[in-house]
C-alpha cells in the first residue's frame, strides 16, 4: 500500500469526506465482484425471479421452523 497518509491528512473536511466516499464506493463495488461467483449470482436471481412471479410457492418462515424445530 503506497499512499501519503500525510498528506491526506492535511485534506480539507469537504475533500476528506468525498475521499471516503469515492474509497467506500470502490469497496462496495469490488465485494460485489468477488464475494459472490457468477454461478451463485445466477441461483439468487433465477430464485428472486421465481418469488416475484410466484409467491405463493415459498414457505412462510415460522410454518419451516415450526415443521423442523432445532
Amino acid at each position: 500500500m503506497n499512499y501519503n497518509k500525510e498528506a491526506l491528512l492535511q485534506l480539507s473536511l469537504e475533500e476528506k469526506i468525498a475521499l471516503v466516499g469515492d474509497l467506500w464506493d470502490s469497496i462496495e463495488e469490488t465485494s460485489k465482484q468477488q464475494l459472490i461467483a457468477q454461478p451463485q449470482r445466477e441461483f439468487i436471481e433465477r430464485r428472486l425471479s421465481d418469488d416475484i412471479t410466484n409467491p405463493e410457492g415459498a414457505i412462510d418462515w415460522d410454518m419451516l421452523r415450526n415443521k423442523y424445530p432445532i
